[in-house]
């Protein structure tokens, strides 16, 4: 009959801070390949965003240009008016 081996103390304690360690190394390694997914994933989602803000400042220009170049309501109604009045004073009908 084979008698088993003692375990001591000090032994046993390194043996747990061993798996510690290995615990920390498989944790950290999964944590860094996380990290760079949303790494990853960031950059890409902040170049759509680059682009979609592209997009919007051309449209926003495009507003602003049909802005300065299109007659307001009051301005059409003002127009309508003095038509009118030039109209009847030269003897159209409309």
């Amino acid at each position: 009959m084979k008698i088993p081996k003692m375990v001591t103390i000090d032994k046993l304690a390194q043996m747990i801070a061993r798996g510690f360690e290995d615990q920390e190394k498989r944790f950290t390694h999964t944590l860094n390949e996380i990290l760079q997914s949303l790494n990853e994933r960031m950059d890409f989602l902040e170049s759509k965003l680059d682009f979609l803000e592209s997009k919007l400042d051309g449209i926003n220009n495009r507003l602003d240009d049909l802005a300065l170049n299109r007659a307001t309501r009051d301005e059409v109604y003002t127009l309508n008016k003095r038509i009118t009045r030039i109209e009847n004073k030269l003897g159209f009908k409309t």
